[in-house]
Parts: C-alpha cells; structure tokens; sequence
C-alpha cells in the first residue's frame, strides 16, 4: 500500500510539473498565442500527425500508473457543463490527431499530447477523461484548469493487443463540454513473441495458471531485469514452481524461446479480473539500444457464476509450424471447478476457413471416470496457403451428468490458440551421418572427420543454441567442433564434425541421432552405422509368412542354390530373397 501512495504522489508530482512548466511558457509568449493557433509555436518534435515517442524514467512511472488502474480511466465525469459549440472551439489538440503507425504487440508506446485554451478571458477545467477502446490509455486529469491562452498536456499510450489497424476516440469532460480526440494505431507481429492474456474465460473456483514465453530475436543474450503484475490477485511464479531460480534462467541466448513467468489466478469472484504483467528487458552493454526495454502482457479473464470444467492453461501458444512433416500434438487435462460430476457432450473446433478445419483434428478421451483429457492434433502439412499465422479457439459442451441432453443448458469452455506459420526448411548431406564399414570402406576412412554443413532455407535467421547427443551415439561416434551457431536465410555453416569409433560391433547396423535445438524447432538428424550387406533367404516361400524377426534370428543365407535331382530337360526354378538389416535402403544395381 506504502508503494502505491509513492507511485501516486510522483504521478501527481509529475503532473504538477508539466502544468508549471506550460502554464510559465504561455505567460512567456503571449503575443506569439495571440496571433496564430497555437499548435505551430510549441515545439515538441511534431510531424505528420504523430508524437514524439518519450522514455524517460518518468513517463515509465506514468505508464505503471496508467496500467495500475486498468480500466480506471474508464468512467465519466460528473458536474460538467451542457457542450458549448463556442466555447469548445477554443481547445485545440496538438497533434489534432494521434497516429501511433505501426507498433508491435506487447511494446507500449507513450506520446505527448497538448490541450491548448484560446479563450482569452476563460478558464476550462478539464475532468475526467474515457477511452472507447482498452488498447488506448491515458493519464488522468483531477481538476486540472488551463488558464486563458495557456495549455496542459497528457499522455497517451497505445498497447497494441491483436494485428490489424484499431481506432478510437479519448474523450475529455471540460467545463466547455465534451471534447473527443481521435487516436490510431497498427499492430503488428511482436519480435519478442508476446501473446496478449486476453479474451479469457473460467468457471467459479477455477485456478488459471497461462505461462509467459519470451523469444530473444537479437544476435546477443537478453537479460531479464524485472517482471512484476499490477493485480493483486494475480500471482507470479517461475515455470517450474519454485521461489526462486538460478541467474541463468534470466538470460536468453540469441534467437532462442524461454518461459520466463507463470501467473497463478485464482477465479473466487464472478466478473471480469484484469492485470498487466511488465517484463524489464536488457540487452547488456552490445545493445545499448535495450537498456530497461519495458514489455507489457495484458491479461483479462471472466469468471462465470457456475461451477464447471476448465483447463488450467486458458491459452495455447502452438509456436512455430508449417516445416514439411510437423505435427503439433496436444493432451489438455480439464479439470472440475466445483464438486457436480459433468458429462462432455460437445467438442471441436472453432476456426476460420477450410483448410484449418482439414489441419486440426479434436477428440475426447476418458482415461477413467469422470476424468476428461482434451487431445489436439494440428497437421501443418495441410497448411499450404501463404498465411503467417493461425488462431481460433478449441472448445467442450458439458452439462450434469446424466442430465436430459438438452443442448440449452449445456456449459461450454473455450480455449484460445495462436500460432505461427513458418515454411522452409533445414538442409543438409545426409550420406555425411551414414558410415559403411565393409567394402571399400577402411579403418581410417572412418576414423576421418565429415563436416556437417547445414544450410538455412527459411527466410528468417536460424539458431542453433545446443545439441543433444544420446548414449548409443556417443559410444559409436565422435562428435566434435560443435559451437552455437545463427545461419542467415539461404546461407550455410559447419556445424560439427563427426566420425566413427572402431568399437567392436562394426559388423553391426546402429541407428542413432543427433538432437538440435533451434529457434524453430528440435531437428533429429539420423545417423547410421551399417556393412550394406544383404542376407540371402533360401529357400523363400511365398505362402509361409515369417515376420522379419524371423529372419533375423534364423542363420538361413545359404550360398548354395540345391535343386535336387532333375529329369533331364526339365527346368528347375526356386525363388531366392534378400532381407535388408541395415537401417538404410540398400540398391541392387547389378
């Protein structure tokens, strides 16, 4: 509470500061108001109808107040006069609109507006101050009076929450009237990969806990300064459930995607609960351009009156898809709010067009009773359109167990998801992870290191931050030279080397892999190990099915072909097979 009241009283300070400051500069230059409108003579860094972005310290703390109240600035003034036409022609906006252009998702932007009274003789006090719509805020005026021929400003920050142009209107209660200011903005895809926690939905006693992924898109490790929420309910823990965590958990390598923070919120009351989760970012002295970067998630979750199911993650970010052979599978357990026993009568999808509904496929499992486990499964494969992303929503009908089957009284969950399409693909040699041990194949052949080239066939950079090498690999293979590695688009770069080890199972075929792990996705590329011959199967016959463990386990490569004793003139035919037991395709050419 302490900290509240000492955000507040800077916020005033601050307010009491700009009015001093402009009020001082109107007594200054009172000709200068006198001859013209106003709006050219104060020099604010002005053109094409926008602001100048500020980010000091200072409108930083104006933002956390803005963003602390929430809808506060939602609420209309009392006591104001009837609209003058007259009177309300002598205030003057500069800019007269506000054009924030494009913005991303997720990164406030804060600008300066300024109210100008040209009255010569009248005073205006400006009340309270209501927006049309959330992604626009503004700071909030108390009995704030211009004198004649003096100006004021505020402040407006524009928190983009979806893609695509949004518009509205700020309206400010004066003693002239009403006056209404049009603001604008774009947003665009955020580069850190923000999803707004909004839209949400739960039953009564429902615990929500979404996780808050960040991706770093720059070439150097981001730093997570501070991450704090302006809801007193809504609690923030790390991923994993413990208090605290090791410094390198607040770092993210370049071009890699981390969970940063779980908030935990608990659905006690009916009605709409809102928050703003702020994430401090750096990028350390080699990007002097993301000192205390501020990001902002707004979260807004409506708890319903009933009891019901409900998934505890309210938002599902599938990431990136859309490689050739990715499939995003998903099990979502639904939990029970409350303590009546409900049936799911209704599943499935809510989306856009056709080609999502032949990508994603919803069923219900029932693991025992009254236990409900949600699966997904999205095809990207089947995703073949030029689209960037895909949204919709999953949901469940339910009603009481062993209800009438009305659909009227059915209740239903809805689950929110986003994801992003990415076509393109990793390319690299595969004969380099396949080693032969027999034929031409010698002992320093093998022992000679291959270089793994891979080449970036997507159009946006590709890191590769690690690899995984699992036991069977390394007790067979030498991988060496690995370093993390960001490939440009069409562009290629060694990764590692690799070669074979002369253990004592060379004669045997190995299958094996090595894991990346990128910014797209986890990549398993094959190795394998095998002599490329082929076992004889005599005699074969073509009525008796063995299965190919059979052949395995039985010694049948005979080398002889028996075709008994033959009447003269007579042909003898037998039926010669070949089982492959390497892991690879083996040609016959000859």
């Amino acid at each position: 509470m302490a900290s509240r009241k000492r955000t507040v009283r800077v916020f005033s300070l601050l307010v009491m500061i700009l009015q001093l400051e402009v009020q001082v500069r109107s007594q200054q230059q009172p000709q200068q108001d006198h001859s013209t409108s106003g709006g050219e003579q104060l020099n604010f860094g002005v053109g094409g109808g926008g602001a100048q972005d500020m980010f000091t310290s200072a409108t930083q703390d104006l933002m956390d107040e803005m963003f602390q109240r929430g809808e506060g600035v939602i609420q209309r003034g009392a006591g104001v006069e009837k609209t003058s036409p007259e009177l309300v022609g002598n205030l003057l906006f500069q800019p007269s609109l506000l054009d924030f252009v494009e913005r991303s998702i997720g990164d406030p932007h804060n600008q300066v507006v300024i109210l100008i009274n040209r009255h010569k003789s009248r005073s205006v006090v400006l009340g309270s101050i209501s927006g049309s719509t959330p992604d626009f805020y503004s700071s909030y005026f108390k009995e704030i009076v211009i004198p004649p021929e003096g100006n004021t400003s505020f402040n407006v920050v524009f928190l983009p929450r979806q893609l695509g142009a949004t518009a509205g209107s700020i309206e400010i209660h004066t003693s002239f009237g009403l006056l209404q200011y049009q603001v604008k903005g774009e947003g665009i895809e955020c580069p850190y990969r923000l999803r707004p926690l909004v839209g949400l939905q739960a039953p009564l006693n429902a615990t929500l806990t979404p996780e808050i992924s960040l991706y770093n898109p720059h070439d150097t490790a981001l730093q997570i300064v501070e991450i704090y929420s302006s809801g007193g309910n809504f609690q923030l823990e790390l991923p994993s459930g413990a208090q605290e965590g090791p410094q390198a958990l607040w770092e993210i390598p370049p071009h890699t995607t981390r969970s940063v923070i779980r908030v935990r919120f608990h659905g006690k009351t009916a009605g709409n609960h809102t928050a703003y989760v702020r994430i401090k970012i750096s990028g350390g002295s080699e990007e002097p351009t993301l000192v205390d970067k501020m990001l902002v998630v707004p979260i807004e979750i409506e708890i319903f009156k009933h009891t019901g199911l409900y998934s505890r993650t309210p938002f599902l970010d599938l990431g990136i898809g859309g490689m050739k052979e990715n499939v995003t599978k998903l099990s979502i357990n639904l939990t029970n709010s409350g303590d009546t026993q409900f049936s799911i009568r209704r599943w499935g999808a809510h989306l856009s067009d056709m080609e999502l509904i032949k990508a994603t496929k919803v069923q219900v499992f029932h693991p025992a009773q009254f236990r409900h486990v949600l699966n997904i499964e999205i095809d990207w494969t089947k995703v073949v359109s030029d689209r960037k992303n895909i949204s919709g929503e999953f949901f469940v009908g339910y009603e009481e167990y062993e209800g009438l089957r009305d659909e009227s009284s059915y209740h239903y969950h809805r689950i929110p998801f986003y994801g992003q399409v990415l076509k393109g693909k990793l390319n690299y040699d595969a004969d380099v992870l396949r080693f032969l041990t027999s034929g031409e194949a010698s002992e320093q052949n093998l022992q000679t290191p291959r270089l793994l080239v891979i080449r970036n066939k997507f159009h946006v950079p590709l890191s590769i931050s690690n690899i995984s090498v699992p036991e069977n690999c390394s007790r067979n293979f030498r991988v060496e030279g690995f370093r993390p590695k960001i490939i440009q688009p069409d562009q290629e770069e060694t990764l590692l080397r690799m070669s074979r080890l002369l253990t004592d199972n060379l004669n045997r075929s190995i299958a094996t892999y090595i894991r990346l792990m990128t910014n797209v996705t986890e990549y398993d590329l094959p190795v394998y190990s095998y002599t490329g011959k082929l076992k004889r199967i005599l005699p074969f016959s073509t009525t008796t099915f063995r299965p190919p463990s059979d052949y395995e386990a039985l010694d049948l490569d005979e080398r002889e072909l028996n075709f008994g004793i033959l009447p003269i003139a007579t042909i003898g035919e037998t039926l010669v097979a070949f089982f492959n037991e390497n892991p690879v395709e083996i040609a016959i050419r000859h």
